[in-house]
């Protein structure tokens, strides 16, 4: 809620002082608003339709425009488009009815921050009125201290010294030299000790390029000589700009600066840039926020016991605070990273040091929102334990009634949703950080797209790894995308793209991220695999690219000569894998020089697991087997179709591999390969250096370690009631003794893999 009387009064009279643009074309929805804002404002515009607006809004300047969507002449989005290419920085409310999604999609890829829905609460409007007051006075102080910048600029006052050719000061110079100088004469003083005291290389500098411009007749020359002078130095701790001029006679002047004030206020006004940067940052996701606040305080007050585990966190840490546009954390992070380096242990010092710079920042984010911000959220935020105790009672609730144990189990499912996350707002975020780093690192780089569908959800499990993405997408900024200049001389356009997409398949999420620019440097990369003995010199000729490209994620392997606050200290992407590997996902990278590089992600989403307990084990047996193959074959080998089967077609001519699956209830599982698909796994499993004249004779061999290696791989997927697996050794059988296993079966379950390269049979059979 928003909050008290004093606070209401407060907004009140700074909204006194704005003009408002208010566009709405119902008489009756405009009357009704209007009666509203006059509580609040005094100076208000109002349009019929967005024709009518736009040319309202052309004649006057507006603090803030409230608009509708749907209107005839020029519709909303329209309206706000022209807007917004007169002025990128315009406020704009957004007003539409709740089933307006279309429109609310369009308004966010505008970048529109506020959208309302009607009939408008009192209290959602001064909550916006709110934000949006302290955003535009944030504003309007820089604008002041711009203003005062200019002032200073105009007003001051500068230093004059002429001096001749053998550097002495002549007696023509203003009081403001000798201020600068902290001197009463400095007649016949050396005029290159005077600006560069003890700074020995920029006195030679200057030195040089005097004599050079005495020495040459050439007045173009004389000018490029004077260019190369020094043009700054501190004086008596003062910062002083010096531009110099030549005269007749042989003599010069030297014009000084004391640009001490200037260089405070432009720091003072960068630093109150960063501070809005960082508020725009936070407040657009304050939980996403809250939630990585939270992590960090809890790695503080409980740090990982291995270094290495430490080492990821902190990296992973940085990235995420300084997408958070943060000013002191993502540093003194950096700054602990190399004292870790340094001595191999994170101290209690350390730990001190990061928690009280965090504690600038957030004091800053209490400063301008106040203490309860960071605190308290329209938010419900539910103990996990808890959560867990209703699950395991609404399980254990007695009944025989179907409809109402489907019942339960839809409660159940939908308890199980809210702990689950929109795999598209993991990504959203790194929208802002992408075009923030690559600004600050002078890459041009296109807006990052993301495909995908938008209400998709995924395990909270995946948050951790998501948010490690960060050194990916820092990679491909610093590492990937090169200059314009660069992509310009490859033919290339000089913005760069990076693009990410996802789907899913069955139960698992495909992820991928890729770039258009230089590709990885695998010479590199193994030179450093092999300073740090991963690989010996005598076996580098025997790697293949994809053993090649997995170092990349291997601990302080950086293609990179050089640290800096985006990469090079090479444990960003063992990051990701850590986290990938807890998952149990898998990366697949294909990179090609001056192309660019794609990384796949192989992620399970688990978004179904509360129904588990209601599938047939043969079923989750063989859903188990499924992934598997998605995950080996389906980027290699296309399957069209998977799909359970009543009858399984005897007629064909397929090779037949029986595995036994002991536990609490025994299993036949026979994998059965047509001989082309069995052709075409060959090189999949041996590798593309083996021919078809290598694998002669050895068809039932491979469709064995096939089945082994697919069946082996699913065994942790398989459902818990059945307990610990054994597996058999793969023994080929053939048509008549499965058939003979068909018919004494008492269960017999069967799914069909079609592919682009032949068809393969997994048959579940208890006995």
């Amino acid at each position: 809620m928003f909050g008290n009387i004093q606070e209401m009064k407060e907004l009140v009279k700074k909204t006194k002082e704005l003009k408002i643009l208010y566009v709405e074309d119902n008489k009756e929805a405009r009357t009704q608003m209007i009666k509203m804002l006059k509580n609040f404002f005094e100076n208000i515009e109002i349009a019929v339709n967005g024709q009518d607006g736009f040319e309202k809004y052309k004649e006057s300047n507006f603090d803030i425009v409230l608009t509708d969507i749907n209107m005839p002449k020029l519709n909303g989005i329209e309206m706000i488009k022209l807007i917004l290419k007169k002025n990128e920085d315009q406020k704009i409310v957004v007003l539409s009815a709740y089933n307006d999604s279309e429109y609310l999609q369009q308004c966010l890829e505008l970048g529109i921050k506020h959208y309302l829905y009607k009939p408008i609460q009192i209290q959602t409007l001064l909550t916006t009125l709110n934000k949006l007051v302290k955003s535009i006075y944030i504003q309007k102080e820089n604008q002041e201290l711009h203003h005062q910048i200019d002032e200073i600029l105009v007003n001051a006052e500068a230093g004059y010294v002429l001096f001749n050719k053998h550097f002495k000061c002549l007696k023509i110079y203003s009081q403001k030299s000798l201020d600068i100088f902290n001197l009463k004469d400095i007649e016949n003083q050396k005029i290159c000790v005077l600006l560069f005291g003890k700074n020995q290389d920029k006195k030679e500098i200057f030195i040089e390029g005097i004599k050079n411009i005495l020495n040459t007749k050439d007045k173009i020359s004389k000018e490029l000589f004077l260019s190369l002078l020094p043009n700054e130095e501190i004086i008596n701790h003062k910062n002083i700009n010096i531009k110099y001029k030549i005269l007749e006679n042989d003599r010069f002047m030297a014009i000084l600066e004391d640009v001490t004030d200037k260089k405070g206020l432009e720091k003072e006004l960068k630093r109150n840039n960063n501070i809005l940067k960082m508020l725009v940052a936070i407040t657009t996701n304050i939980d996403d926020f809250l939630q990585l606040k939270k992590d960090y305080e809890d790695f503080l007050n409980k740090p990982p016991k291995t270094l290495e585990k430490i080492f990821r966190n902190l990296h992973t840490f940085k990235g995420n605070f300084a997408q958070k546009e943060l000013l002191y954390t993502p540093q003194e992070i950096h700054n602990c990273e190399t004292n870790i380096k340094q001595n191999n242990s994170l101290s209690k010092k350390d730990i001190l040091k990061l928690k009280h710079t965090f504690e600038k920042d957030l004091n800053i984010i209490k400063t301008y929102y106040g203490e309860e911000y960071l605190s308290k959220r329209n938010l419900l935020f539910i103990n996990e334990n808890a959560l867990k105790e209703i699950e395991h009672k609404i399980k254990n609730i007695s009944t025989i009634d179907n409809t109402i144990k489907n019942n339960i189990d839809e409660i159940l499912f939908y308890i199980n949703k809210l702990r689950y996350i929109r795999i598209y707002d993991m990504l959203s975020y790194y929208k802002k950080h992408i075009n923030t780093k690559s600004r600050n690192l002078g890459k041009l780089v296109y807006p990052l797209e993301i495909e995908g569908d938008i209400e998709l959800l995924g395990n909270p499990k995946l948050r951790a790894f998501f948010k490690t993405l960060v050194h990916l997408f820092n990679n491909c900024i610093d590492h990937g995308i090169e200059d314009s200049q660069t992509r310009l001389a490859l033919n290339k356009d000089e913005y760069g793209t990076i693009k990410c997409s996802y789907e899913q398949i069955k139960n698992t999420l495909i992820l991928q991220i890729s770039d258009d620019g230089a590709g990885i440097d695998t010479k590199k990369l193994l030179q450093k695999a092999i300073k740090l003995g991963l690989v010996s010199k005598e076996k580098e000729q025997s790697l293949s690219l994809k053993e090649n490209y997995m170092f990349i994620f291997t601990d302080f392997i950086s293609t990179k000569d050089s640290v800096d606050m985006t990469s090079g200290r090479g444990v960003g992407m063992s990051a990701i894998k850590y986290e990938l590997d807890k998952l149990g996902g898998e990366v697949i990278i294909n990179s090609t020089k001056n192309k660019g590089t794609i990384f796949k992600f192989i992620l399970p989403l688990n978004v179904n697991e509360t129904f588990k307990s209601n599938i047939k084990d043969e079923y989750m047996i063989l859903n188990a087997i499924s992934n598997q193959l998605l995950n080996i074959f389906d980027y290699q080998i296309n399957i069209k179709d998977d799909r359970f089967l009543d009858d399984f077609p005897f007629e064909k001519r397929l090779q037949h591999i029986n595995i036994v699956l002991e536990a609490k209830k025994s299993y036949k599982c026979i994998v059965s390969f047509s001989n082309l698909l069995i052709d075409n796994l060959f090189p999949v499993f041996m590798g593309e250096s083996f021919s078809k004249k290598d694998m002669v004779g050895m068809e039932g061999e491979l469709a064995k370690e096939v089945s082994n290696t697919i069946i082996g791989l699913s065994l942790c997927e398989f459902p818990n009631n059945i307990g610990e697996v054994d597996i058999s050794i793969p023994i080929q059988i053939s048509t008549s003794k499965l058939k003979e296993l068909f018919s004494k079966a008492k269960i017999k379950t069967m799914k069909i893999y079609s592919t682009n390269k032949g068809t393969m049979y997994i048959s579940l059979i208890q006995l």
